[in-house]
Protein backbone atom coordinates (compact mmCIF):
# COMPACT_ATOMS: atom_id res chain seq x y z
CA UNK A 1 0.00 0.00 0.00
CA UNK A 2 1.26 3.46 -0.73
CA UNK A 3 0.09 6.76 0.60
CA UNK A 4 0.90 10.03 -1.07
CA UNK A 5 1.76 12.85 1.26
CA UNK A 6 1.67 16.41 0.00
CA UNK A 7 3.36 19.13 1.98
CA UNK A 8 4.54 22.49 0.64
CA UNK A 9 7.73 21.76 -1.27
CA UNK A 10 7.44 17.96 -0.83
CA UNK A 11 5.79 15.18 -2.81
CA UNK A 12 6.64 11.72 -1.59
CA UNK A 13 5.21 8.24 -1.15
CA UNK A 14 5.39 6.16 2.03
CA UNK A 15 5.42 2.41 1.37
CA UNK A 16 3.63 0.18 3.86
CA UNK A 17 3.39 -3.61 4.00
CA UNK A 18 0.18 -4.98 2.47
CA UNK A 19 -2.58 -5.28 5.06
CA UNK A 20 -1.02 -2.71 7.38
CA UNK A 21 -3.54 -0.50 9.13
CA UNK A 22 -0.93 1.93 10.43
CA UNK A 23 -1.70 5.59 9.74
CA UNK A 24 0.87 8.31 9.14
CA UNK A 25 -0.24 9.85 12.42
CA UNK A 26 0.77 6.62 14.23
CA UNK A 27 4.36 6.87 12.99
CA UNK A 28 5.13 9.59 15.55
CA UNK A 29 4.77 7.09 18.39
CA UNK A 30 7.35 4.60 17.11
CA UNK A 31 10.89 4.59 18.43
CA UNK A 32 12.38 1.46 16.91
CA UNK A 33 15.69 1.67 18.78
CA UNK A 34 13.91 1.52 22.15
CA UNK A 35 10.75 -0.39 21.25
CA UNK A 36 12.67 -3.17 19.48
CA UNK A 37 15.97 -3.04 21.36
CA UNK A 38 16.75 -6.71 20.53
CA UNK A 39 16.71 -5.85 16.80
CA UNK A 40 19.28 -3.07 17.11
CA UNK A 41 21.65 -4.24 19.83
CA UNK A 42 23.10 -7.56 18.65
CA UNK A 43 26.01 -9.01 20.57
CA UNK A 44 28.98 -10.12 18.48
CA UNK A 45 29.58 -13.26 20.55
CA UNK A 46 25.96 -14.40 20.97
CA UNK A 47 23.82 -14.91 17.82
CA UNK A 48 20.08 -14.78 18.46
CA UNK A 49 17.11 -15.36 16.15
CA UNK A 50 14.52 -12.58 16.38
CA UNK A 51 11.09 -12.16 14.76
CA UNK A 52 10.96 -8.88 12.87
CA UNK A 53 7.44 -7.59 12.14
CA UNK A 54 6.51 -5.87 8.88
CA UNK A 55 7.29 -2.16 9.03
CA UNK A 56 7.05 0.79 6.66
CA UNK A 57 10.41 1.62 5.10
CA UNK A 58 12.16 3.67 2.45
CA UNK A 59 14.45 1.94 -0.04
CA UNK A 60 16.87 2.70 -2.86
CA UNK A 61 18.16 0.25 -5.43
CA UNK A 62 20.90 0.05 -8.01
CA UNK A 63 24.25 -1.52 -8.78
CA UNK A 64 27.90 -0.61 -8.36
CA UNK A 65 30.56 -0.03 -5.75
CA UNK A 66 28.91 1.83 -2.84
CA UNK A 67 32.26 3.45 -1.98
CA UNK A 68 32.94 5.01 -5.39
CA UNK A 69 29.72 4.93 -7.46
CA UNK A 70 28.22 8.43 -7.60
CA UNK A 71 24.70 7.07 -8.22
CA UNK A 72 24.83 5.31 -4.83
CA UNK A 73 25.96 8.47 -3.04
CA UNK A 74 23.19 10.48 -4.75
CA UNK A 75 20.60 7.83 -3.88
CA UNK A 76 21.62 7.79 -0.19
CA UNK A 77 21.47 11.60 -0.08
CA UNK A 78 17.96 11.49 -1.58
CA UNK A 79 16.95 8.79 0.89
CA UNK A 80 18.02 10.89 3.87
CA UNK A 81 16.35 14.01 2.45
CA UNK A 82 13.13 12.03 2.11
CA UNK A 83 13.44 10.46 5.58
CA UNK A 84 14.00 13.81 7.26
CA UNK A 85 11.22 15.33 5.15
CA UNK A 86 8.83 12.62 6.36
CA UNK A 87 9.94 13.21 9.92
CA UNK A 88 9.29 16.95 9.55
CA UNK A 89 5.83 16.27 8.05
CA UNK A 90 4.94 13.94 10.95
CA UNK A 91 6.17 16.52 13.44
CA UNK A 92 4.01 19.20 11.78
CA UNK A 93 0.96 16.89 11.80
CA UNK A 94 1.35 15.46 15.29
CA UNK A 95 3.80 17.67 17.16
CA UNK A 96 6.03 14.68 17.87
CA UNK A 97 8.50 12.65 15.81
CA UNK A 98 11.25 10.20 16.64
CA UNK A 99 14.78 10.00 15.27
CA UNK A 100 15.53 8.89 11.73
CA UNK A 101 16.97 5.38 12.00
CA UNK A 102 20.48 4.50 10.89
CA UNK A 103 21.01 3.41 7.32
CA UNK A 104 20.91 -0.36 6.85
CA UNK A 105 22.50 -1.89 3.77
CA UNK A 106 22.05 -5.11 1.83
CA UNK A 107 24.40 -5.97 -1.03
CA UNK A 108 24.61 -9.08 -3.18
CA UNK A 109 25.44 -10.38 -6.66
CA UNK A 110 23.30 -12.21 -9.22
CA UNK A 111 25.82 -15.04 -8.87
CA UNK A 112 26.68 -15.19 -5.16
CA UNK A 113 29.59 -17.50 -6.00
CA UNK A 114 31.19 -14.48 -7.67
CA UNK A 115 30.41 -12.05 -4.81
CA UNK A 116 33.80 -10.56 -4.01
CA UNK A 117 34.28 -8.07 -1.14
CA UNK A 118 37.47 -6.88 -2.88
CA UNK A 119 35.61 -6.07 -6.16
CA UNK A 120 32.45 -4.15 -5.34
CA UNK A 121 31.84 -2.94 -8.93
CA UNK A 122 29.34 -5.76 -9.56
CA UNK A 123 27.50 -5.45 -6.26
CA UNK A 124 23.72 -4.97 -6.34
CA UNK A 125 21.76 -3.11 -3.71
CA UNK A 126 18.02 -3.70 -3.00
CA UNK A 127 15.82 -4.07 -6.04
Amino acid sequence: MTREVREPGWDFVLWQPRGSSRRLEDVANIDLKHGYREHYSAKANQPVVVDVPSRPFLMIDGAGDPNTFEQYRNAVEALYLLAYGLRAAVKRLTGDADVVMKLEGLWWSEQMSSFDPADKSNWLWPR
